[in-house]
């Protein structure tokens, strides 16, 4: 998590919360999970509290784009790579943040993952900055024909798909 990854698709991370809870078969392979109990906390199910990374992932956040901006580059950042935007667990608060600094820091596209994307509606704003791009995950065909119609309703700048882990085909794209 932090200004360089190893993640090719983005060129930063930033958790502004951490912990969730399993929803489908791709979760079983959570490295998230695996992290976490490593650091000592335990932050995946229901029962568990999730823990927020504070004003901290706004500051690096803004800071970023202020050096994107210097550069004229944009950058893609990944947020919440340690939970799920859209977990029902988390506060409302914390999206509304992450919303709020994605309208603030115009030079970063704020990639969002979820395996919830049915929670959109009810827990993002109507109107998403054009910065942001919305994605699902989906680890089979199963999921990808369910989850999808739900990301096209969203009114976002992109929606992107993530692929992993990959436990059965997605199919032919019909």
């Amino acid at each position: 998590m932090g200004e360089t990854t190893g993640i090719s698709w983005c060129d930063h991370t930033r958790n502004y919360w951490m912990g969730c809870t399993k929803v489908g078969p791709g979760c079983d392979f959570c490295y998230a999970e695996r992290d976490s109990l490593r650091w000592g906390r335990a932050l995946w199910g229901d029962d568990q509290p999730r823990y927020d990374c504070g004003e901290n992932a706004s500051r690096e956040v803004r800071k970023w784009n202020r050096k994107a901006l210097a550069e004229g580059r944009r950058r893609r950042l990944f947020v919440n790579s340690y939970s799920d935007v859209l977990d029902h667990r988390a506060e409302q608060a914390w999206r509304e943040r992450i919303i709020a600094d994605a309208w603030e820091c115009r030079a970063l596209d704020f990639l969002l993952l979820t395996k919830r994307i049915g929670n959109a509606p009810r827990m993002l704003p109507a109107e998403l900055p054009p910065n942001v791009w919305l994605g699902i995950s989906a680890v089979n065909a199963e999921e990808l024909h369910r989850d999808t119609p739900k990301l096209k309703r969203i009114n976002a700048r992109a929606h992107w798909l993530s692929y992993e882990p990959a436990l059965a085909p997605l199919g032919s794209g019909d």
